[in-house]
Parts: C-alpha cells; structure tokens; sequence
C-alpha cells in the first residue's frame, strides 16, 4: 500500500512544480511589464516637461521680439494661418521667426501664430469689431510624437504695444 502511495506522489511533485514554475513565470514577466511600463511613463513625463519649458520660452521670446520692434510684429501679421517658428539666431545675439519648421533637440516643434484683436462698443476684447493695432493674440504650440501619438501643448496670450 506504501508503494502505490508513493507513486501517486510522484505524479502531484511533477505537477506541484509546473505550477509553481508558471506562478513564477507570470511573476517576473508582470514585475517586467510594469518597470517597462514606468520606463514609458517616466520618458513621457519628461517629454512633457520639456515641452512646458518650451512653452515658457517661446512666450519669453516673443515678448523679446515685441520689446525689439513692435513693427516686426505687425509686419509678419499679413495672414493669421501663417505659422511662425522661432530660432536662436547667435551672430546678433537675437531671438527671430521665420516659416521654416525645425526641430528641437530632434523631438519638438514650436509653432507660433499671431492674431488681431478687435474691440467691441465697450472697449471689451471681442471676436469683431474695431481692429486693435497696439493688441496681438500669439499662440505657442509645442508638439513632439510619443509612443501614444502626437503630443500637443498650447498657450495664448496678448501682447501689447507698451513702448509706442
């Protein structure tokens, strides 16, 4: 009788161990997938931030450009679709715009559009009405592609003629 028990225990050792080697396997391979997936997460994160610090810089950039010469500003405003892009230009030491697209750091694209800005009856920011010459609208998008797609962060705001 203690020799059919022992063979039927060999039989439950084979099967205790495929389990415990399948419990394991389905173990390592989440803890893989989760660390895979906070690699992802943390890469997107810094994306992200990269791509607010570019944000602020564009807007600071623009303000430069206004404080240089509002009239650069109001000569580029021929078309509102048009989009601008900004670049360093470190022989005279300024920020510019100009129509070509170009990457930064090989990852984003900061795009800039200018907008009029009209007036209604009371003086009130409006979507027509008297055409305001000392007020632009600028929007800055940034966009870079990540894993999930294309990634977009805009801001706008209103610049002023202040030195006129």
């Amino acid at each position: 009788m203690t020799d059919k028990i022992l063979k039927n225990n060999k039989g439950l050792t084979i099967v205790e161990v495929l389990v415990a080697c399948l419990v394991i396997s389905i173990t390592i391979f989440s803890l893989i997938f989760a660390a895979s997936k906070g690699i992802e997460l943390s890469y997107n994160a810094i994306d992200q931030t990269q791509s607010s610090y570019l944000l602020e810089e564009g807007i600071e950039a623009i303000k430069l450009i206004r404080d240089d010469d509002w009239n650069n500003i109001n000569i580029l405003i021929s078309d509102e679709s048009t989009k601008y892009y900004l670049f360093w230009n470190g022989g005279i030491n300024k920020w510019e715009l100009n129509t070509t697209p170009s990457l930064i750091n090989g990852i984003f694209t900061r795009e800039v559009i200018f907008g009029d800005v009209y007036r209604n009856d009371d003086d009130d920011i409006a979507s027509s009405g008297t055409l305001d010459q000392d007020i632009k609208k600028v929007t800055v998008k940034v966009s870079f592609n990540s894993p999930s797609g294309v990634n977009e962060n805009a801001i706008s705001f209103y610049i002023a003629n202040i030195f006129n």
